[in-house]
């Protein structure tokens, strides 16, 4: 794995103390993403938010991507880890929260793509997750594979609120072909009668909630009874 800029120290043992520090450069950029979106984050933009000059930010990072690394584990400085439980309801819980967050900076959606964040509070979501499923008897390979897939599905479920408009153009479609007696499958889905009408909007936050709980259930088996 390639080093990460946590990985090295945040200041030199000699000079004065930077004017900035990490956390201070992620906030100060994830400002920007807030306003412009993840396209409107640049060196450039970055350091006018932090009050620096560009050149100065390559003492803290090497370029925009670690840049952006420190964007999201800023961001998940919001991600309330206070659980009162465990088991599965606990990682449920915690994945609603990740929901919200992501809502509230749709930005981290890009940001993330398909990985989870590698800094240190990224590794702490990570940590109370894994230890919210310590009781459940099943290998620990297991559980990372369930706190993988879920991170995934919460991404991918988000990426839907966000893009609704694209869904109900689906639904509009899949309507539109049910009663061509060319696709049954479709229409027995929909519950098809005659005429075909579209379905109800989901109840987003019941869907999340038993999207998430089936994956784990699936993921776990047994286990997610321990």
């Amino acid at each position: 794995m390639a080093p990460t800029v946590w990985d090295r120290p945040e200041r030199g043992a000699r000079g004065p103390a930077p004017a900035l520090t990490r956390e201070g450069l992620g906030r100060a950029a994830g400002g920007v993403a807030d306003a412009d979106g993840l396209d409107g984050v640049t060196m450039r933009s970055a350091a006018a938010a932090a009050g620096t000059a560009p050149a100065s930010l390559y003492r803290y990072v090497t370029g925009r991507a670690e840049l952006v690394d420190l964007m999201v584990d800023e961001a998940f400085a919001d991600l309330d880890l206070t659980l009162d439980g465990d088991g599965v309801d606990a990682v449920v819980e915690l994945a609603r929260r990740v929901r919200a967050l992501l809502l509230r900076r749709s930005w981290l959606l890009d940001a993330l793509g398909s990985r989870v964040g590698t800094g240190p509070r990224s590794m702490a979501y990570a940590e109370r997750a894994l230890a919210a499923l310590a009781r459940v008897e099943v290998p620990g390979p297991t559980k990372l594979e369930a706190f993988a897939i879920v991170n995934t599905v919460v991404r991918s479920l988000v990426d839907a609120e966000v893009r609704r408009g694209a869904d109900a153009e689906l639904a509009a479609r899949l309507v539109a072909v049910a009663g061509d007696g060319e696709h049954p499958s479709i229409a027995a889905a929909l519950g098809a009668a005659s005429p075909v009408t579209p379905p109800e909007p989901p109840d987003l936050d019941a869907r999340f909630d038993r999207l998430v709980w089936g994956v784990l259930v699936g993921v776990l088996g047994r286990g997610a009874r321990g």
